[in-house]
């Protein structure tokens, strides 16, 4: 995937949420394959897949963005994009916990890895309650 820049400045984030974006980076693993993606645009593009998002039941409200009316197309496209999220967020997930516990890091390094962590668990949560409001509809 070498010459693929996935950067803010190069790829409209605004419209990830819609499905392609989303795919590309998460689906895809563009990241996970290494190209160059930032995590800036991840973080972004998880933020409008978890857009409407109720944590406590799953329901998503319809946004902005179109879905044809089909309420599973919201459904499928939101829950895509965090599941690749998700994944992608596997690999990172074991760097910040071997931050985390080396004995030569410092104490600020080991808090910011601390935080990343945090943020993963909440993508993974809203990800989980997201699935489960889907299952509920099959």
């Amino acid at each position: 995937m070498d010459g693929i820049d996935c950067s803010l400045e190069c790829f409209h984030v605004k419209s990830l949420s819609c499905g392609t974006g989303s795919w590309f980076l998460c689906q895809f693993g563009a990241f996970a394959a290494g190209a160059k993606v930032d995590l800036a645009a991840l973080e972004k593009d998880h933020k409008q897949n978890a857009d409407g998002l109720d944590r406590a039941s799953g329901v998503v409200a319809s946004g902005a963005v179109a879905y044809a009316g089909v309420e599973i197309y919201r459904y499928a496209s939101k829950l895509g994009g965090m599941t690749g999220f998700a994944m992608n967020n596997v690999s990172r997930r074991g760097e910040l916990e071997k931050t985390v516990a080396a004995p030569t890091v410092g104490e600020p390094e080991k808090e910011v890895a601390r935080q990343e962590i945090a943020k993963i668990d909440l993508a993974d949560a809203d990800q989980k309650v997201l699935l489960k409001q889907v299952a509920g509809r099959a």
